[in-house]
Formats: structure tokens, sequence, C-alpha cells
């Protein structure tokens, strides 16, 4: 083969390489993003990243923009909204994505877990139906595939799955928010949104639910956008976080330095108002502690 041949073909096979699609980086990668309702601007040139794998946090007072941030990943801005920028999810840009495609990502690619389990779920569907419903509507799964999926999920959640017949309101607020968990995780979004998720919680359940969702996030390989307001939680559970006030991010970096060291003033009033979390983790709990079964305080 001539020296020509060879630069050639090892040129071909170069831009070949390049042109692969490359795995993505980050999960979510979110610039310069504005949302106005009418001349009302709701978020203005918000810019935000979530490497893949990682768990941020998104803080700030009620009102300050974080659900209308959430509902803008998720494509659920009000009809009457106009959004622009940029907002990647996993190097696909939402901005100007279709319906079906906003529909289809939601569920499998991207997953909500809510603040308040008891509305987030349906009064009048037992808890296996709602757990294998995004199940029915992603993937064409035989219906003892999907019930062989949520009994595993159950068990992971540690809800008995002598519940799976059960209907919300015969479970506990803790049990409740395992459940939405469960169902936000059935299929394996690589992105979980968590909106205040233990908000409604006492001390002890709200350490569960921290924990159980940790774990989960990591062993499943996701990214995690958990948004709170309280410091308390989010040291708990992210490493860097996002601070929003009036629509804007006016601070960001690592989450306990940010707790020890704020510089803005709206950061400083978050820090100082931090609820702690006075308990050790679920980890460091000596085994005799609590019920049984580590769920009867919910």
């Amino acid at each position: 083969m001539s020296t020509s041949m060879n630069a050639r073909t090892g040129s071909l096979a170069q831009s070949q390489e390049q042109s692969q699609p490359q795995s993505p980086t980050q999960a979510l990668a979110i610039g310069n993003l504005d949302v106005t309702i009418g001349d009302h601007p709701i978020l203005t040139q918000v810019s935000l990243d979530i490497g893949v794998g990682a768990r941020v946090g998104l803080i700030g007072a009620s009102g300050s923009g974080k659900s209308m941030l959430s509902r803008s990943i998720l494509g659920l801005l009000p009809s009457h909204a106009h959004a622009s920028g940029s907002i990647r999810l996993f190097g696909h840009e939402l901005i100007g994505a279709s319906d079906r495609e906003l529909a289809d990502m939601r569920g499998r690619t991207v997953s909500m877990i809510f603040q308040n389990p008891a509305s987030a779920l349906n009064p009048v569907m037992k808890i296996g139906r709602q757990i294998a419903l995004p199940l029915q509507l992603h993937y064409h799964l035989p219906a003892d595939e999907r019930l062989r999926r949520v009994k595993a999920m159950l068990s992971k959640v540690g809800v008995p799955q002598s519940m799976l017949n059960a209907y919300p309101h015969q479970l506990s607020g803790g049990q409740q928010q395992r459940v939405a968990i469960a169902s936000a995780l059935i299929t394996a979004p690589r992105l979980i949104i968590a909106d205040e998720p233990t908000t409604a919680l006492d001390s002890i359940t709200q350490l569960h639910i921290l924990d159980l969702l940790v774990d989960l996030v990591d062993q499943a390989g996701a990214s995690l956008l958990f948004i709170t307001h309280d410091f308390g939680v989010l040291t708990h559970v992210t490493s860097r976080c996002y601070v929003m006030d009036h629509g804007h991010i006016i601070e960001h970096g690592a989450t306990s330095q940010m707790l020890e060291n704020p510089v803005s003033p709206v950061t400083r009033q978050l820090a100082q108002s931090a609820e702690e979390l006075k308990f050790a983790t679920l980890h460091d709990r000596p085994t005799n502690e609590g019920d049984d079964d580590g769920r009867g305080r919910e």
C-alpha cells in the first residue's frame, strides 16, 4: 500500500472517529435561560449545569423561581409563557422541542419527585398501579414484567409488597413519599428532579427519605437536582448548589462553603435560617434504634 493511501486511510479513520457522537459530560446544561409571561420576567439569564452522576442543589426562598425553573426543564411551562436561551438534557436541546418529544422525555429520561406526595399521588388508584403507570406509558412491557419491576422497586424503597393494592390514604407520610420515589425511579431516568421532597415530614422520617434517595440515585448512576429552601437539607444531599432569588442565580459553589461563608445577603439569610439535621445519618445509626423495620416512625 502506498504512503499516500496510508495517509488517506488514516485521515478517513480520524475523520470517522471525530464524527462519532460523544457521550455528554453534562446531564443538564442551562444557558442564559429567560422565561417571561407577558411582559413580566420570571427567570432571567439563568445558567446552571449538572454533571453526569452529580447531585446538585437549587436553593431559594418561596417565590424565587425554583419551581418555574423545574417546570422549564420538564417542558411544563404555562401555554402563555415564553422561554429563550438553552436547556440541554444529555446533549439534547429542549427549547423548541415538540410536545411529543417533551412528553417522551418526561418519565423516561427525567423524572420529578414532588413536594407533597399526598397531592401528587392519585387518591383513587392503588399504589402498585401508580408505580407501574410510567412503565406502561413509555415501554411496551407485558403485565407480568411490569408487576415484577414494581415489586422489586417496592423492595428497594422499603415499602412492603403487601401494600401493593393499598390506596395512598392508607399509607403514612413517609410511605407515601417512598411510593413517589418509586414512581419516579421505575423507568430508570438519568436525571431526577426532587422539589422539596421532605418538607412535610418530621426530622427522623426526613433523614430516612434523604438517605434512601441518595442511595438509590447513586446506585443507578443517575444525576440529581435537589430543590429546597433549607441549607441543612442541602448539605446532607449535595456537594454543589446554586442560589436563586427573584428569578436570578445570584451565587453558586460548594454547598458546605456557601453555608459556612455565604457571600450575598440572600445566601447569608438562607444560611442563618438553616434547620440543622441534628441526627446522625442512617448509615451511622445503631441498628437497634428505631422500630424493627426501620420505618415505624414514618
